[in-house]
């Protein structure tokens, strides 16, 4: 004798439906599948690149700069859906090595308004430091435009020491970065030279 299939209630399924999504959003959550807030973004970040947590320090542009004991990290956030698009621009700096300063970028380089934004930043333990200058080592084609970044360095809320220009120009020429940076002290004198060449992050509207 064949059994009628048991229809189920409309309370049933509306649990069934809320089962289903938990499920999803559990899923979603581990894997950061989206990223609606700064640190969701820096959360993916994290996870896609195998760091320890960081904590938000200092934003500035819709990005976000993060430390925890062994990396400055600087974070592009937008609302996004990680499965449709590419991984947000990241700039990390390590700070395992107990280095004097750690220095990177971030360049956004607009098109559609025929300009370039540039963001250099980056965390210091330098004492007597009191600005950081980005430059070119080496003299540039004519066709090339040379740029000099700056930026003073200050004291944050948690008592470290930080500095974060932004500098835009107009785009009436090929830019590259410059990667050669000096920290100098209150009178120009330079204390400390390095190289940023692997820490620079960035991206185009086109």
């Amino acid at each position: 004798m064949k059994h009628k299939k048991k229809q189920r209630t409309r309370k049933q399924k509306a649990l069934c439906r809320g089962i289903v999504f938990a499920v999803f959003l559990g899923l979603a959550l581990y894997f950061h599948l989206f990223c609606l807030t700064p640190m969701q973004t820096i959360r993916a970040t994290e996870f896609r690149m195998g760091l320890e947590p960081t904590e938000i320090v200092l934003s500035k542009d819709n990005l976000y700069l993060s430390e925890s004991e062994n990396v400055l990290m600087l974070s592009n956030h937008r609302p996004r859906l990680n499965v449709l698009v590419l991984p947000p621009p990241v700039a990390v700096m390590d700070k395992s090595h107990s280095p004097l300063i750690v220095a990177g970028g971030y360049s956004l380089t607009d098109y559609r308004n025929n300009q370039m934004t540039v963001h250099l930043v980056g965390e210091v333990f330098l004492e007597g430091a009191a600005s950081v200058r980005a430059y070119h080592k080496d003299e540039l084609q004519p066709f090339l435009r040379a740029v000099e970044l700056t930026a003073e360095v200050f004291t944050a809320d948690n008592g470290n020491r930080y500095f974060w220009s932004v500098t835009r120009f107009e785009l009436d020429k090929d830019t590259p970065i410059p990667f050669n940076l000096d920290v100098l002290d209150e009178n120009g004198a330079v204390l400390y030279t390095c190289n940023m060449l692997d820490t620079w992050a960035g991206e185009s509207i086109q």
